[in-house]
């Protein structure tokens, strides 16, 4: 018999999380195999989310575990202006991201070479 283990999340970091990966609740639905509806409880506070689902999310996101336990949302820099036709999606927000990490790192790199 497995059990379920409901976490507390703060509701704005989920949603957070969420746009800042650049998915919908439908999408957040698929993935979870749960309605749109239950999602959309879960961002609003009246729901709390499952630690297995928040594991399958934070893959998916491709965030730690431990960003849906943040107190707040993290202000994170804007994203580049796009000139393109297309709306940014999900692998571009996560090449910017990988991107401006490696940025931090390279002084680090500097100096042990």
């Amino acid at each position: 018999m497995s059990r379920s283990i409901k976490t507390e999340v703060n509701p704005q970091v989920f949603k957070w999380l969420r746009e800042s990966a650049a998915w919908t609740s439908e999408d957040v639905s698929k993935r979870l195999k749960t309605s749109v509806e239950a999602v959309e409880a879960i961002e609003s506070g009246e729901k709390a989310p499952m630690l297995r689902q928040l594991r399958e999310l934070s893959t998916a996101y491709k965030r730690p575990l431990a960003a849906f336990l943040l107190s707040e949302p993290v202000k994170e820099k804007p994203k580049p202006k796009d000139f393109r036709k297309l709306a940014m999606n999900y692998l571009t927000i996560l090449i910017i991201r990988q991107k401006r990490r490696l940025k931090k790192r390279r002084p680090l790199i500097n100096r042990k070479i």
